[in-house]
């Protein structure tokens, strides 16, 4: 068997509210969708789909951000956040194939809904852009991912 999977982007929206003139905390929404589709191969050799996965995940966190250098045009900053994950996995046989037993498709695959802990850890970002509106890029790991590429818009 072989296993193929696939990441959508992670969508996060978030909010932030500065309370010292270097430090900013807030919350973060972040929803993300993976699929994963296990193969098999006949006595032929060719792989055909056995079962298919789609997993879809919606985390929120409370947001601490510290800004390292904030000028008028740039900021340079960190970012730390922990919280929940909510998990809804959906995993099916497909082409005729039998479940191994009720909610577990292959040792591999299995349906799962539930709650995990959620978290990420951005040792460095870089924003650039007017007073009101920046882009931004982050590097870090965790539930919203290695790297983000992004807007901020100041209310």
């Amino acid at each position: 068997t072989k296993k193929d999977d696939s990441f959508g982007p992670a969508i996060n929206l978030q909010y932030l509210y500065r309370v010292a003139p270097k430090w900013k905390i807030g919350a973060s929404l972040t929803y993300q969708r993976t699929s994963t589709t296990l193969k098999a191969a006949d006595k032929a050799g060719d792989y055909h789909d056995v079962a298919k996965a789609t997993n879809d995940y919606f985390t929120v966190m409370p947001v601490v951000k510290a800004m390292w250098i904030e000028k008028n045009h740039i900021g340079l900053y960190s970012k730390a956040a922990a919280g929940i994950c909510i998990a809804h996995n959906d995993a099916k046989m497909v082409g005729g194939a039998k479940e191994n037993k009720p909610g577990e498709v292959t040792d591999e695959i299995k349906s799962d809904k539930g709650t995990r802990f959620g978290y990420q850890i951005s040792a460095i970002g870089f924003e650039a852009g007017s007073k009101n509106f920046r882009g931004f890029v982050e590097l870090g790991y965790g539930f919203q991912g290695f790297a983000q590429l992004g807007a901020t818009i100041k209310f």
